[in-house]
């Protein structure tokens, strides 16, 4: 298998801070319901009764965006998905990512060729029968 193990990336702390800000906080009196996985030792126990052998390993790739505003086009299909769906009218949803996009410039700053390196840790294991 291999998941995304980036929950504690900027860009999703970003995401969970802004929701639960002063201005935010109305929107979201509950909290969002968001995808996340285990760490590999949580598999590890889980597996480790029914395999003969594991492999695990993380992997960090680091994306190069055009711009920082490329995370938030990325992260539009996946992980601000649920914050997004809480929000009913078009111009709350656009408020929100325009200061998501705001955030997003300064936890992600451009390269001297105004590039943006994105990291993106994975998680994968293998288990044996």
């Amino acid at each position: 298998m291999q998941v995304p193990g980036n929950h504690d990336a900027p860009a999703h702390v970003i995401a969970r801070e802004l929701s639960s800000s002063p201005s935010w906080q109305s929107f979201f009196s509950e909290p969002v319901r968001e995808w996340s996985v285990q760490e590999l030792p949580f598999y590890y126990d889980l597996l480790a009764p029914l395999a003969t052998r594991m492999d695990l390993w993380t992997t960090e790739y680091l994306h190069i965006m055009p711009k920082a505003d490329a995370i938030v086009e990325w992260y539009k299909g996946t992980g601000l998905r649920p914050f997004l769906e809480k929000l009913e009218s078009p111009s709350d949803k656009t408020r929100f990512l325009s200061d998501y996009s705001a955030a997003i410039q300064t936890a992600y700053t451009p390269r001297a060729d105004g590039r943006v390196l994105f990291p993106f840790r994975r998680l994968f294991l293998i288990a044996y029968r």
